[in-house]
Order: C-alpha cells, then sequence, then structure tokens
C-alpha cells in the first residue's frame, strides 16, 4: 500500500541533494572516480524501485496498439492549446538547461575567468539548497495549481524564475547571491510537473501518455540550448549565461500570456 508513495519520494528531487555529497566527494576523488561512485546508488535505488513496483503493473491496463497511439497523437496536436504548452515548455527548459550547466562552471571557475571560484563544497552547497528550496516549492504550487488553476500559477512562477535568473547576472556576491539561487530553486525544479498538468486538462484527461510524451519531448529544446549559450560566453563572458536565461524564459512567459488553458478541467478561462 506505501510502496507507490515511498517509490515517488526516491524518484522525485529529494534524492537530488546528492550534488553535495557528490561535490564532498570531488575534493577526495577525480571526476572519473566520483562517476564510478555513483553508479552504486543508482543500482542500490533501481533494485528498490523494481521490487517495490513489481506487482503494481498486474492490475493496469494493456497498452494500446500503435494506432491508437498515434490517433491520440493526432487528435492532440489540433489542438492549438497543446501547441502552445508545447513551445512554452521547450522554450523554458531552454532557460533552464543553460542554468543547470553555467551556474555551477560560473560557482567553480577562478575570479580572471569571470567566476566566483568557489571550492567544490561549497558549490555543492549551493546547489543543494536550490533543489530543497524545489522540493518544499513543488507541493505547494501543485496544491495552488489544483486550486487555482494552471495559468494563474505559471504566469508569476516563470516571470520571477526569469528575473531570478537575470538577478544572478547582478547579484553580489554573499546574500544576495544566496537569496536568489534559494528563489530561483524554487521554481526551477518544479514547474514541469505543473506544465504536464496543464496538458493534461487542455486534452481532457484523453491519452495521457501521450500527453506526457509530449511535454517531455518539448525539453528537446533544451539540449541545444547549451551550446548556443557557450558560444555566447565565449564572446561575451560566463554571466552572460544568465541573461539569455532569463530573456528566454520570460519570452516563454509572454507566449504563455496567449495560451488559453483551462482553470481545471471543467471551466475554461
Amino acid at each position: 500500500m506505501f510502496g507507490p508513495f515511498i517509490v515517488g519520494l526516491l524518484t522525485t528531487e529529494t534524492f537530488k541533494v546528492g550534488s553535495i555529497v557528490t561535490m564532498t566527494y570531488l575534493i577526495a576523488f577525480e571526476w572519473n572516480e566520483v562517476l564510478r561512485i555513483s553508479v552504486l546508488p543508482a543500482l542500490i535505488f533501481a533494485l528498490v524501485v523494481y521490487f517495490m513496483m513489481r506487482g503494481i503493473s498486474k492490475d493496469a491496463p494493456k497498452a494500446g496498439s500503435f494506432a491508437e497511439y498515434f490517433g491520440g497523437l493526432r487528435g492532440l496536436l489540433k489542438d492549438k492549446g497543446i501547441w502552445g504548452l508545447i513551445l512554452v515548455t521547450g522554450l523554458s527548459d531552454m532557460g533552464q538547461s543553460s542554468i543547470m550547466y553555467f551556474l555551477p562552471l560560473y560557482l567553480i571557475s577562478a575570479v580572471g575567468e569571470g567566476g566566483l571560484a568557489k571550492d567544490p563544497l561549497t558549490v555543492g552547497v549551493f546547489l543543494a539548497g536550490a533543489q530543497i528550496s524545489g522540493i518544499i516549492a513543488q507541493p505547494v504550487l501543485g496544491w495552488l495549481s489544483d486550486r487555482c488553476g494552471r495559468k494563474i500559477v505559471l504566469l508569476p512562477a516563470m516571470t520571477i524564475l526569469g528575473i531570478s535568473f537575470i538577478g544572478l547576472y547582478y547579484a553580489s556576491e554573499g546574500y544576495q547571491l544566496v537569496l536568489n539561487i534559494f528563489v530561483m530553486g524554487a521554481f526551477l525544479y518544479s514547474l514541469h510537473t505543473v506544465f504536464i498538468s496543464a496538458a493534461m486538462d487542455v486534452s481532457g484527461g484523453k491519452s495521457q501518455p501521450t500527453v506526457v510524451s509530449l511535454i517531455y519531448g518539448a525539453s528537446l529544446l533544451g539540449t541545444v540550448s547549451p551550446i548556443f549559450t557557450g558560444l555566447l560566453i565565449d564572446e561575451f563572458g560566463i554571466k552572460s549565461a544568465f541573461l539569455f536565461s532569463g530573456i528566454i524564459c520570460l519570452i516563454a512567459t509572454m507566449v504563455l500570456l496567449s495560451v488559453k488553458l483551462p482553470m481545471n478541467v471543467d471551466m475554461a478561462d
């Protein structure tokens, strides 16, 4: 009975707090040794999830055919709201990908290279703090989106996220940087589930696996973002990554303004 609940805890952002442990390991080991060490907990948790979930699939409905899947996909892609959410999610992931790649680099790079020259343990503390903030914020945002509507939650959250990205460019070292990263983390790791819920609402609860695959597929846009951001950094310095990420996130917010989302499953805005 408690299996799915515990598995949910094991597979949420909670265990991303391991970043502080990983960065601590970097003090004593080389990076490639850390990667090898990290395989062990991954295998352990994979076995735990397997044994806890092995009995659940017995009662699951049978999977549909490929024809049913692509039929549902065609139906979803006729909805402008789904296309809008795909675009918003893709743009948002572009900004987030750049932050996740280049924020640690900014923290650990030498001052002469535009960074803050933090030691690995301090970088781990910063990253873990952002993720802990997201752990706290995620259930709150989920509850608010259920109660007030997805768009009402997403618009201010994405606005704050974009401003916090830009804030990294201007924040001075010390409490400003700590506060900025903490606020950023509250939304950086918690909005994806709200996007999925919004897409579910737009689809009317139909073709749920297809909806999830579309939203996660939109994240592919985020894979090209670090390449473009790297070119910007070569030209303008490492902090330009924060401006780029913030602008992209705010553009995604403006696109979301024009997307019609239901307040809930039964009520359109």
